[in-house]
């Protein structure tokens, strides 16, 4: 079989020599190397090529009048722009882009509302001055900003400032986060509103514009405090955030969008500059609006999956605060309306007249809202309500999801009604659930090893901490929730016996978590999984080894500083041991929650369950045998006198025993005192710890007895060896 001919190399010189390439005699040429450009093979442009490639085009799109760009069909001008991001994805020889001259014909071409410098020494010439607008008296007619050739140049300089972190730096010194703030909200540089016109297709490229806004407003503000500071501050951005995150209705064709968006809002409220470290001078009360949305969305989004947009809104949670003020807002869920026939009729009709175009009215320039204060909320996907700001979109023209967008104004309005929502404190932590159980079900299945090679590309330690920490989270809040969790992984009638097989090798939530927690190549997650029981069990050690056995608890406790086995819980015998379990009936309401939610008492556990019962290492039942309650009743009440006169007469000799009067101080008289009885010493000394104390003395001199034995032993091999190879060499002689 022949091999394929070799690829023709591409020279920057085949482009550059096209002589007046603005005629429209030479158009045929300037399109066949612009399209062999895109469509040619990464080794087919030689690093010097591209960069002579790149020279070539941003000459002929220098944003002056009678540039060649300017004599162009938009057509070609799009292809040349399209050239220009392919080229400048292999940064190496695209450096090029970054020099202030390419990078200010790039933003121009972008139509983002650059703020024109008030300082005149501030010369785009000059090597060390940011990239800016030029003199506008030179400058062409600028790009509308839904026009195909300004959504190319938004991808030129998103891929720019994703392969060169130094663009970033250079991309913000000109005034793009603030652009990017002004552009969300709808506005020019001059602060007036921008129109969409008449364009087809607007609601997409709506959508792909706010896309690529969110795109370069996250990579502007990585770990740039300085522009979260204008963009929240200076320009408002936690409105226009809040708008898109409720217009954008909760469907696929969104998705890309909404992450775009969900990126940004983690970046704003993350490194947002903070007074101090404490969980109230780390948020801003300006978030609280932008907190309702993202948690309205977790609800909305019609994904189990942890893909984006749901896992960028579970990463925004991770930076937000369970502050008291908060609380309502963590447990609301949104409610779904049940609008009536009659009004969906009526919606359905006002959306259709609302297209049809005014008489008279320029094509430019949409209709101006009616200024209803019904167009302040307007229903999601499904019928849901859900709070919005004020439309920080030109009035009258159309929103992501097509419909009517409001007046615009300048802030969020508190006062807006807000959407049918109920109270649930457990609606959160079991959303999340799901989708923790769905992602174990889908990457982890039963008999998976959690530490075994993946090939699916999937980085274990990126993907499940966010999730397991918002978990956490949660169960540091308000107490319904962590009650909701515990009895989720750790409900009271759990099966605990041998049988079932240990917790950490069960097909469940509970044992992918256990098996997590004892990861070595995933330690990120295993260290999140701890966190996680550690919450659930109210951050006490006894109660962590009493759940999960303290094989299991073992890791944490130590990361928490606690070496050895916790002190073992003290819990009263029941009177009378019962052999049956009965059930606390639950409201119809609340049919379907855990038992241990919303304040009900717990439903009693089995014999045999119950924490004094449980194995220490593994937290299985001890088995029949060995519980003490199921000992006694199984005692007949001649046997149980017996035992009882045996441990009188055992606790009689103790107090009659001189030595042990001695140093117990119980004898009679002694100070001028009541003697004390062998009980009460006992019982003092459990309480101070000095027999904890004593016991740990034991345990230590037991081990060295036994390290002492074992040397012993091996001493007596080293002999026996000596004298075998004794007589073995006398037998040779």
């Amino acid at each position: 079989m022949a091999s394929a001919p070799p690829l023709r190399p591409l020279r920057a010189v085949q482009y550059s020599t096209i002589r007046d390439r603005g005629s429209q005699t030479v158009r045929d040429d300037v399109r066949r190397e612009l399209n062999a450009i895109i469509n040619a093979a990464p080794t087919q442009i030689h690093p010097d090529d591209r960069e002579g490639y790149l020279e070539a085009l941003l000459s002929d799109l220098e944003a002056i009048e009678g540039a060649v760009w300017t004599q162009w069909p938009e057509d070609l001008l799009v292809l040349a722009l399209t050239a220009v991001r392919y080229l400048g994805r292999n940064p190496i020889g695209s450096q090029t882009l970054l020099t202030t001259a390419h990078l200010s014909t790039l933003l121009f071409h972008s139509a983002l509302p650059l703020v024109p410098s008030s300082s005149p020494s501030a010369s785009s010439s000059s090597p060390s001055a940011g990239p800016g607008p030029a003199d506008p008296t030179v400058l062409p007619t600028a790009p509308t900003p839904y026009s195909p050739q300004a959504l190319e140049a938004l991808k030129v300089l998103a891929n720019l400032l994703v392969l060169h972190p130094a663009g970033r730096n250079r991309f913000h010194n000109a005034g793009g986060a603030r652009a990017i703030a002004i552009a969300l909200a709808g506005k020019d540089g001059s602060g007036n509103e921008t129109f969409a016109g008449a364009h087809e297709g607007l609601e997409e490229k709506e959508r792909e514009r706010v896309f690529l806004l969110g795109r370069l407003g996250f990579l502007v503000t990585v770990e740039r405090k300085g522009a979260v500071e204008i963009m929240v501050d200076q320009e408002g951005i936690v409105e226009s955030l809040v708008y898109y995150l409720t217009s954008l209705g909760p469907v696929p064709n969104n998705f890309a969008a909404l992450a775009e968006v969900l990126k940004l809002a983690t970046n704003i409220v993350r490194y947002y500059p903070k007074s101090s470290s404490s969980a109230e001078d780390t948020w801003d009360e300006r978030f609280d609006p932008l907190l309702a949305s993202v948690l309205n969305l977790v609800h909305t989004l019609p994904i189990s999956s942890l893909v984006p947009p749901l896992s960028h809104a579970i990463q925004f949670l991770l930076f937000a605060p369970l502050l008291p003020r908060l609380t309502t807002a963590w447990c609301s869920v949104p409610e779904p309306a049940s609008p009536s026939p009659s009004t969906s009729s009526v919606r359905s009709l006002l959306n259709k007249l609302g297209q049809i175009s005014i008489p008279g009215s320029g094509s430019n320039h949409p209709r101006k809202g009616s200024g209803d204060k019904s167009a302040e909320t307007s229903p999601g996907v499904g019928g849901l309500s859900v709070p919005r700001a004020k439309s920080p979109i030109s009035p009258g023209r159309r929103s992501i999801d097509g419909r009517k967008s409001p007046e615009p104004v300048s802030s969020y309005q508190r006062g807006t009604s807000a959407p049918p929502t109920r109270f649930d404190p457990t609606a959160l932590p079991a959303r999340l659930l799901r989708v923790l159980e769905d992602w174990f079900a889908s990457f982890l299945p039963y008999g998976k090893k959690v530490d075994e090679e993946r090939t699916d590309g999937i980085v274990v330690d990126e993907v499940l901490p966010p999730l397991i920490l918002v978990l956490m989270k949660l169960a540091k809040g308000p107490g319904d929730m962590r009650a909701y969790l515990k009895e989720a992984l750790l409900p009271s009638d759990l099966d605990r016996s041998p049988e079932a097989g240990p917790l950490e090798q069960r097909d469940s939530t509970l044992g992918t978590i256990l098996r997590l927690m004892q990861s070595s190549t995933h330690s990120a997650t295993r260290d999140s999984a701890g966190e996680l029981m550690w919450a659930i069990c109210n951050e006490n050690a006894s109660t962590l080894s009493v759940e999960i056995g303290y094989g299991n608890a073992a890791g944490v406790l130590f990361h928490k500083g606690i070496s050895g086995p916790p002190p073992a819980r003290i819990e009263e015998i029941p009177d009378e041991p019962t052999s049956s379990t009965t059930t606390t009936a639950l409201p119809r309401s609340q049919a379907s929650l855990p038992t241990r939610v919303l304040g009900q008492t717990p439903a009693p556990v089995h014999v045999g369950t119950d924490p004094g019962s449980r194995h220490p290492i593994t937290a299985l039942s001890s088995g029949e045998g060995d519980d003490p309650s199921a000992l006694l009743a199984a005692m007949s009440q001649e046997e149980k006198e017996r035992e009882a006169e045996r441990l009188f007469v055992l606790f009689g000799r103790m107090e009659k025993n001189p030595i042990i009067r001695a140093s117990t101080g119980s004898t009679p008289g002694q100070d001028g005192g009541e003697g004390r009885s062998v009980n009460e010493v006992i019982g003092e000394r459990m309480r101070s710890k000095e027999m904890e104390e004593w016991g740990q003395r034991e345990d230590e001199a037991e081990r060295r007895r036994e390290r002492e034995r074992e040397e012993e032993e091996e001493r007596e091999a080293l002999r026996d060896l000596d004298e075998y190879k004794r007589r073995a060499k006398s037998g040779r002689n």
